[in-house]
């Protein structure tokens, strides 16, 4: 039965990736009502998943707040994996008129060996990186776990290069 949930979970989360890599052969307002709906089926399976696994006596009101927050990026997430680069752009557009986007973005891949060309690359990015690391750890409560995400998530930024230039790091930020 506790197996259910996360088979389930894992299910959807297939079938929404599944479902993602046909957007080419359907139109974008199709592509919303599908994003919607496997959206809204993740959400109510990862809420079961949670509440089954992350159910303790004593929760604080902190815990709770970060895990939903987690549930609705996750959604968020899953609602954008259906879409170009250029669609979300329309789509945060359409959300915020005043949003700018910068065509050149900061390379973190130049010439890492400096002191001070490491030092440039510090920037608001490693207090979000380090803030998120610490909710994590707040949620996760397990050092080893912890550390086993944050691997994963190198692993992932290795591996979504070709996606997402801003994945080519020096090579120390891979270590940290």
């Amino acid at each position: 039965m506790i197996l259910k949930s996360v088979y389930l979970f894992a299910s959807s989360l297939l079938t929404t990736l599944l479902l993602s890599n046909a957007n080419v052969l359907l139109d974008f307002n199709t592509r919303i009502i599908i994003s919607l709906v496997m959206s809204l089926f993740n959400l109510i399976t990862l809420y079961y998943v949670m509440q089954k696994y992350a159910k303790t006596p004593k929760i604080s009101i902190l815990t709770k707040i970060l895990n939903y927050l987690i549930l609705i990026y996750y959604v968020i997430i899953m609602f954008l994996h259906f879409f170009s680069t250029s669609e979300v752009r329309t789509i945060l557009r359409f959300l915020n008129k005043n949003i700018e986007f910068h065509a050149v973005e900061k390379s973190y891949m130049e010439n890492c060996n400096n002191l001070a060309n490491i030092s440039d690359k510090i920037d608001w990015f490693v207090c979000a990186h380090l803030w998120g690391w610490f909710a994590k750890g707040m949620i996760i409560r397990n050092f080893f776990l912890l550390n086993i995400n944050s691997v994963i998530f190198e692993l992932i930024e290795l591996r979504f290069q070709h996606i997402l230039p801003n994945f080519y790091e020096c090579w120390w930020d891979h270590g940290l």
